[in-house]
């Protein structure tokens, strides 16, 4: 009850500095904008084209719902090259531990020593080397790390990949006062008073199989100081986690103090979710850097049946024969000491 509490008066503290711009719940098809002038790049047809589908949230954390008809093929293709696969590598194993259904179904992971994590057929399988260290498992609570490493990611893209996905829905009457993180997300020009204070994230990460069934984004406007807290915040929920950040670099931002700004989250209420299995994480990250980099990178799961090897024949056959299709064998059975 205290921590339901705590996530009460937080909700308090945010309807009074906050209120909602825009705020989509994916569980059908939505379009928004409209053909005929680019959101991005200011372009207009037939100077660019918008014959490509154009996904508002990347395909890649399991939008199927939401399309932009107001970005043109060049920068749909602009982001997917420079922004989204940042994004992808930055999200790591945690699309596969999710079972996130991106463009080519749930993505496959390999470790750099050759060990894999994949959907085959309904089932999650973990392939690891005998003296692998890919796994850890708690006996007493049940609960299984993967421990990894990412591909390389540049921090700011992956902030950047972000923000555009908060403007993909803001309202046009907004939308004006955010030329400069527009050439700043899609030209890389850098605002005129640039602050890596600025970019601040938020990720908390909710146990559970897809507590989050249905992808959200939340668009929300400040009525609270304008020296404290930022113009647009925005809240995105996917699969497990959820986060929060701001919308940089807008004109009605030109006061704010950024390095003492604070970053109001959109309170999370534990229990409030059927599918939540236990407690949820949050932290902060650091998304300022320019400079491509790898991070250790976990993901959990818990395990509800004790840790046993299964005899050969209870292999489904489509295990069995992906494992053949890569060229693996089984590690011989151990001998038990007496």
């Amino acid at each position: 009850m205290r921590m339901q509490n705590q996530g009460y008066f937080k909700l308090i503290e945010f309807a009074k500095n906050y209120r909602p711009s825009n705020i989509i719940i994916l569980r059908k098809r939505h379009f928004v904008g409209e053909v005929g002038q680019c959101r991005y790049c200011g372009g207009v047809e037939p100077e660019v084209k918008f014959s490509k589908v154009a996904h508002s949230l990347p395909e890649l954390i399991g939008n199927k719902l939401l399309f932009s008809r107001d970005e043109c093929n060049t920068c749909n293709e602009y982001f997917d090259k420079h922004l989204e696969n940042h994004l992808a590598n930055f999200l790591g194993i945690s699309r596969t531990t999710a079972r996130v259904d991106s463009k080519k179904g749930t993505p496959k992971f390999k470790s750099n020593s050759g060990e894999r994590v994949e959907m085959i057929g309904n089932s999650l399988v973990i392939l690891e080397t005998q003296d692998s260290n890919l796994t850890a498992l708690d006996e007493g609570t049940g609960l299984l790390t993967i421990n990894t490493e990412t591909k390389p990611y540049i921090p700011e893209q992956v902030y950047k990949c972000f923000v555009k996905m908060a403007l993909s829905i803001m309202p046009e009457a907004e939308l004006k006062g955010y030329k400069q993180c527009i050439e700043w997300i899609r030209l890389n020009k850098r605002p005129a008073k640039f602050n890596s204070s600025a970019l601040k994230i938020s990720r908390t990460f909710v146990p559970g199989h897809r507590p989050f069934p249905a992808i959200w984004i939340k668009l929300f406007k400040r009525t609270g100081d304008k020296k404290t807290y930022p113009h647009m915040i925005c809240n995105i929920a996917f699969y497990n986690f959820i986060f929060n950040f701001i919308v940089p670099f807008g004109s009605k931002d030109k006061i704010v103090d950024w390095g003492n700004s604070k970053l109001l989250t959109f309170p999370f209420i534990e229990g409030m979710l059927p599918r939540q299995k236990g407690r949820s994480q949050t932290e902060d990250l650091d998304l300022t850097g320019k400079l491509a980099k790898r991070n250790q990178d976990k993901a959990y799961m818990q395990t509800t049946q004790k840790w046993t090897s299964p005899p050969l024949e209870e292999i489904p056959v489509e295990i069995l024969n992906r494992i053949k299709e890569l060229g693996l064998e089984f590690a011989p059975e151990l001998p038990v000491n007496d």
